[in-house]
């Protein structure tokens, strides 16, 4: 059992110097000094500790679950805009595409229908990607953006295959 020499200050103050040594984050512990748990807030001689007075530092679960949990959502936010970030920038690519074979179109110029069966595939790879992302609040506004923006284009897509085929 190790032993550390008491200095002024708060519990805060002892969980942070208990931290390499524990290898804990401060968020995990418990302090409990006289069977009872001390806040972080408090400083250690208004709750009376003193040199060689007994404090226990207890894992806790909860709170270690909680700031883990809390963690793993910020990475799947990151990555769900991340991916979006990068779907947007695909759609740009695509909708310039779309607008040169547009017009195309409008200055009589002939277009092949691979051209637009390619972006049209393109496209839909993109909206089955777009499907594969779930979020709630601002990124699931912005997945909406990302899919009417592709369904857009593939509406001119779909009236440009038509106008090329009544040629």
């Amino acid at each position: 059992m190790d032993y550390w020499k008491l200095v002024p200050g708060d519990a805060g103050e002892l969980k942070k110097m208990l931290t390499e040594p524990t290898g804990l984050h401060v968020q995990d512990r418990k302090l409990i000094y006289k069977k009872k748990e001390r806040d972080s807030k408090s400083y250690l001689d208004v709750e009376r500790v003193k040199d060689g007075s007994k404090l226990v530092l207890l894992v806790d679960i909860e709170s270690r679950e909680r700031r883990l949990l809390e963690m793993l959502k910020i990475a799947k936010k990151e990555k769900t805009l991340k991916s979006l970030t990068e779907i947007k920038v695909e759609v740009d690519k695509l909708a310039k595409k779309v607008a040169a074979l547009e017009a195309a179109t409008s200055t009589g110029g002939v277009i092949a229908e691979l051209d637009i069966e390619t972006l049209t595939e393109n496209l839909m790879r993109t909206l089955i990607a777009l499907d594969e992302i779930y979020y709630e609040g601002e990124l699931k506004l912005q997945r909406r953006e990302q899919i009417r923006r592709v369904q857009k284009h593939i509406d001119t897509l779909d009236m440009l295959r038509m106008a090329r085929e009544r040629q």
